[in-house]
């Protein structure tokens, strides 16, 4: 388990070293889920603002996408995200981009806090793993005070707070059902040598500040710990 610490700013220095030190044809395609809108909006304006790229201008990669975007910039990024050689890389989205696009090449989901159910869970990570060829993640990053703040249901609340055991199957019971016998990939779990460069970065740029506990009593502190859970998405 890792634990990070809970402010937008330090949650995306590792995205931000990620989008400045490797080539642009290296960088994968990621999908960053947010349930507020501010903490969205906060996280764009700071990885903008320290990488310098924005979608729309020269050598941009990063976009912005939720209920309120214009329309004709929805358009161009869901353009950009239908294509394998699209520019953008990262993009900054709320539930809006969950349901009925057609994205290609989309290696990892994060999650910034968790949907309200399981169904929703699966929903967005379903934009990833179109490509049979690539490897991608879905990976959970939760604040504890967002999880009183959402009020997700049980197995999500189960799924966040997981200490032990494995994570597919935590949401799968939410289905009367269980992974396959003999699934070559499954979770942080159950693959210990799990191969996931993210959260490599992630690691390293949090790890003054892992920490082994998770108490319900950090659900009222301020800049509280977070947890970071990874699933795979295509086996």
């Amino acid at each position: 388990m890792v634990r990070v610490k809970g402010c937008v700013v330090d949650d995306f220095n590792w995205l931000v070293d990620l989008l400045k030190s490797t080539p642009e044809d290296k960088i994968p395609r990621i999908l960053i889920f947010f349930r507020n809108i501010d903490k969205l909006s906060d996280a764009f304006a700071y990885v903008t603002v320290k990488s310098g790229k924005i979608f729309g201008e020269v050598d941009s990669n990063i976009a912005m996408f939720h209920l309120n975007t214009l329309a004709y910039r929805k358009k161009l990024i869901l353009a950009d995200l239908g294509r394998k050689d699209g520019a953008l890389k990262v993009i900054f989205c709320s539930s809006s981009l969950s349901m009925g696009m057609n994205l290609s090449n989309i290696e990892y989901v994060i999650h910034y806090g968790p949907p309200l159910t399981a169904e929703a869970f699966f929903q967005e990570s379903g934009r990833a793993g179109r490509e049979k060829d690539i490897r991608c993640y879905s990976i959970l990053l939760t604040y504890s005070h967002m999880l009183s703040g959402c009020k997700p249901d049980e197995i999500m609340k189960k799924y966040s707070k997981s200490e032990s055991g494995c994570l597919r199957n935590i949401l799968l019971a939410k289905f009367q059902s269980s992974k396959p016998e003999g699934q070559p990939h499954c979770c942080m779990r159950c693959d210990s040598d799990i191969d996931c460069p993210v959260l490599t970065m992630i690691d390293n740029s949090f790890e003054s500040s892992i920490t082994e506990s998770y108490s319900d009593d950090s659900v009222a502190s301020v800049g509280s710990v977070e947890s970071l859970l990874i699933l795979c998405i295509n086996m």
